[in-house]
């Protein structure tokens, strides 16, 4: 069975361009959307290690600025930041291994709520138990409604950047996910409970 889906941004929040920043933890076993971040102009962006092994932060592609990348690193906590300045898509990896690897998308006018829905990551979108929602972007709380347009579940999120709903309780079929942003801004996606 496939799955369409749509994510709705409805906003509730405030629209400033304000310098963000947007923290990665760069460590082995790290996916590439797990790393990939988009960003306005002027945002940081944080990588700590989380696994003390030795990494670094490079890129090799023409469009990153000359001054992009770490030297290497080595301990949990140790960070590499960068403030992007220029509108841009950089694929960047580690020097040491080859499989951690990312993309930072630079644009000049995503609003917060643009960047809320565009770093916010769910997987699957097909379940019958877990459901993972990471964000960059502080997470406060989630709804889950089923077709008929009533609430079936909701929480809070004990980390506000990473946290796997159990889904297995609910029905089969297919529902909404509403999740809400310490700042109070909304995103919806669909998912298929089986």
């Amino acid at each position: 069975m496939k799955l369409f889906f749509t994510i709705l941004g409805i906003g509730t929040g405030t629209f400033s361009q304000a310098q963000q920043t947007f923290n990665i933890t760069w460590m082995m076993g790290i996916t590439v959307e797990q790393a990939s971040v988009t960003v306005n102009t002027g945002d940081i962006v944080i990588w700590t290690l989380g696994d003390g092994a030795p990494h670094t932060v490079q890129s090799e592609d023409a469009d990153a600025p000359g001054t992009f990348g770490s030297g290497p690193m080595q301990g949990n906590g140790q960070t590499y930041q960068f403030t992007f300045n220029d509108p841009a898509v950089i694929d960047y990896h580690c020097g040491v291994h080859g499989s951690m690897q990312g993309v930072i998308t630079v644009v000049e006018a995503l609003s917060v709520e643009e960047k809320f829905v565009a770093n916010l990551k769910y997987y699957p979108t097909v379940t019958n138990s877990d459901l993972t929602i990471t964000s960059l972007l502080p997470v406060e709380r989630y709804e889950i409604y089923d077709a008929q347009v009533r609430k079936v579940a909701e929480g809070v999120f004990s980390n506000a950047n990473h946290s796997v709903l159990d889904v297995s309780a609910l029905s089969t079929g297919v529902y909404v996910v509403t999740v809400v942003s310490k700042d109070q801004l909304k995103t919806s996606f669909k998912i298929v409970k089986e």
